[in-house]
């Protein structure tokens, strides 16, 4: 596992190794971009799979324009294609419709959840798994 924190540098802690790097903060996407891809390259040369997490674009957006989001996204995603990679992608609540649709763009697909009446559902789309329709997540 590999780490690009953009959270501990702020709190004043920030001891790195080979598996940890540190960017000022979540709108340095430059950064995290350039970090990213030191990483995506190292492991492409030594694991036959790669996954890819970011958590949370929701605190991105705290700290950069949703434009400048899009196109940090777009770049990142077109990078875990191009290297065989699995992405997954952390969105939040972030408040409007347009904002929303935005950042779904770069993504082949989506797994959304919501707090339903009864109990929190779940269901996909654009994705070959899980249920097309709001389906009760099992407690």
């Amino acid at each position: 596992m590999r780490v690009v924190d953009c959270v501990s540098r702020q709190l004043g802690s920030h001891r790195g190794d080979g598996h940890h790097r540190f960017v000022s903060d979540a709108g340095d996407l430059t950064g995290i971009g350039i970090r990213t891809s030191e990483f995506m390259r190292q492991l492409q040369a030594s694991c036959d799979t790669v996954g890819l997490g970011m958590h949370t674009l929701s605190t991105t957006l705290m700290y950069a324009d949703l434009r400048s989001v899009y196109q940090f996204l777009h770049v990142l995603t077109g990078r875990v294609g191009s290297g065989d990679f699995r992405g997954g992608f952390v969105l939040d609540d972030v408040g409007d419709a347009r904002s929303y649709s935005v950042l779904r763009q770069p993504f082949d697909g989506l797994v959304e959840v919501r707090d339903g009446d009864e109990a929190r559902e779940v269901r996909t789309r654009g994705l070959d798994i899980g249920p097309r329709a709001w389906t009760p997540l099992p407690r």
